[in-house]
C-alpha cells in the first residue's frame, strides 16, 4: 500500500492539526485511509491517492458561509468530498454568535474572509508544493488574513511593531496549514491543562480519521500513543496565537 509523507513539527500546534485535517480530507477522497505520526513525518496510508489529488481537493475546498458573510463571527461549511462544519470560533447565545477562547484573529477579518484568503494564498504556491509535497505544511506565502494557528507565522508586537492583520498589511504564512488546522481544530480542539495552557497526543500506530480524533485529546484504547504537547495561547494587543508547543513522552 502506498504511503504520503508529510514533514511534520509536532511541537508546532497548527502543522499537528493540520495533520488531522489532512487525514480528514484524505479519507473523504478514499475512505478508510489511516495516519500516524513518526518521529518527524506524517504519514497517511493512501489507498493510490496522489499528492497532486490531495492539494486539487484543498483547492477545491467550498467555503460555505451559514450566515451573513460580513459578520465577523459565525460558522462554516468546509466542503471537498465531505462537508465539515467548521465552527470552533464561535458558539450561539442569547440570540447571536459569540467568540470562544480559541477565537484568535482580530481588526476587519471575519471567519468567512479567512479561508477564501489562505485558499487563494495556497493556490499561488501550488506548483511549488507540487514539487516538494512532504514540505505542504511548512510553504509559505503573503496573506492579509489568517486565523492564527500557526506560531511560526505568527507575529508578534516584538517583531514588526503592528498587526498586519489589523492594518491591512500582508505577513508569511503557511496556507496549507492553516486552512487544514482549521478542520482538524473542529474535530478535536485542544484539552485544557490549567488556567491558560492547551493539551494534544500524537500517536504512533496507524489509526483512520474518528480514531486519530480520539488518540489527539489523549484517549487511549490500545493503540500506541505518542508525545504529550502542551501550548499557549499567547496575546499581543488585540491580537492572539498559539505558543510553540513543549512535548513529552507520554
Amino acid at each position: 500500500m502506498s504511503t504520503l509523507e508529510f514533514d511534520v513539527d509536532i511541537s508546532n500546534p497548527g502543522q499537528f492539526y493540520a495533520c488531522l485535517g489532512l487525514l480528514s480530507v484524505s479519507d473523504s477522497l478514499a475512505p478508510g485511509v489511516t495516519g500516524w505520526f513518526d518521529k518527524r513525518r506524517f504519514l497517511i496510508s493512501s489507498q493510490g491517492i496522489s499528492p497532486n489529488e490531495l492539494v486539487n481537493a484543498i483547492l477545491g475546498m467550498d467555503i460555505i458561509p451559514l450566515f451573513d458573510i460580513k459578520q465577523a463571527l459565525g460558522p462554516l461549511i468546509f466542503r471537498t468530498g465531505y462537508p465539515f462544519l467548521v465552527n470552533w470560533w464561535c458558539e450561539w447565545k442569547g440570540g447571536q454568535w459569540e467568540k470562544t477562547a480559541l477565537k484568535l484573529w482580530a481588526g476587519q477579518q471575519t471567519s468567512y474572509s479567512i479561508p477564501s484568503k489562505l485558499l487563494q494564498a495556497a493556490a499561488s504556491i501550488r506548483v511549488q508544493v507540487e514539487r516538494n509535497p512532504h514540505r505542504l505544511l511548512s510553504s509559505t506565502n503573503l496573506v492579509t488574513g489568517r486565523y492564527g494557528v500557526n506560531p511560526s507565522a505568527s507575529w508578534t508586537a516584538l517583531d514588526v511593531g503592528y498587526s498586519p492583520n489589523e492594518h491591512g498589511g500582508d505577513a508569511a504564512t503557511c496556507p496549507y496549514t492553516e486552512i487544514l488546522a482549521a478542520i482538524g481544530l473542529q474535530i478535536a480542539a485542544p484539552l485544557s491543562d490549567g488556567k491558560s495552557q492547551k493539551v494534544y497526543y500524537t500517536w504512533t500506530e496507524p489509526l483512520p480519521s474518528l480514531l486519530a480524533a480520539c488518540a489527539a485529546r489523549g484517549v487511549q484504547r490500545g493503540w500506541r500513543q505518542g508525545d504529550k504537547v502542551t501550548f499557549e495561547i499567547i496575546s499581543r494587543g488585540s491580537y492572539r496565537f498559539f505558543s510553540r508547543g513543549r512535548a513529552t513522552t507520554s
